[in-house]
């Protein structure tokens, strides 16, 4: 997995923030920004290294809030949050757990995605615009992008099988 993916920054943000308190996300987004973390690296063509600015640290942290790790009006770790900074197979478990939660109550829950999965056949492939688009409902509150982001996640907490690069699988 890449140093920088979504996944890293999402621990990043949660670990970081059980051992210190911040007044709202931008004064945390701008803490983050100076601590210069790895997880927050921009790819570069050169030696010199770049981060992420403020206002896409503020945007994971927005994701962590979504997923109910960090509670939005007192700006610290739920309980969730705090027991997923733990230890990085704790996130791993958390946050998998989280999203499957977040999708329940967003109307696309994971037996809907697995169902989905299940009932594709040829010429139509697992990817994840596919399995939006076929297993969508008039309630459904997220949008692909979204979507799409918690597929890749879910994956990355082995709830999710992806056994080529954008196509995923019920996990055996």
């Amino acid at each position: 997995m890449q140093n920088t993916s979504i996944y890293n920054k999402l621990f990043a943000v949660v670990s970081h923030l059980k051992a210190k308190t911040f007044a709202n996300a931008t004064k945390y987004a701008e803490y983050l920004h100076k601590e210069k973390l790895d997880a927050f690296e921009v790819p570069t063509k050169g030696k010199q290294k770049k981060y992420c600015g403020p206002g896409t640290i503020r945007k994971t942290i927005s994701v962590a809030a979504k997923l109910g790790l960090i509670d939005n009006n007192s700006f610290e770790l739920t309980s969730e949050g705090s027991a997923a900074a733990k230890s990085v197979n704790n996130f791993r478990s958390i946050l998998g757990a989280q999203i499957l939660g977040y999708l329940d109550d967003n109307k696309f829950g994971i037996q809907q995605v697995l169902d989905t999965i299940d009932s594709l056949e040829p010429p139509d492939l697992p990817d994840a615009t596919t399995i939006f688009e076929n297993g969508k409902t008039k309630e459904t509150k997220i949008d692909e992008q979204e979507f799409r982001k918690l597929l890749y996640l879910l994956y990355l907490c082995e709830k999710l099988d992806r056994e080529i690069k954008h196509l995923y699988f019920r996990k055996s």
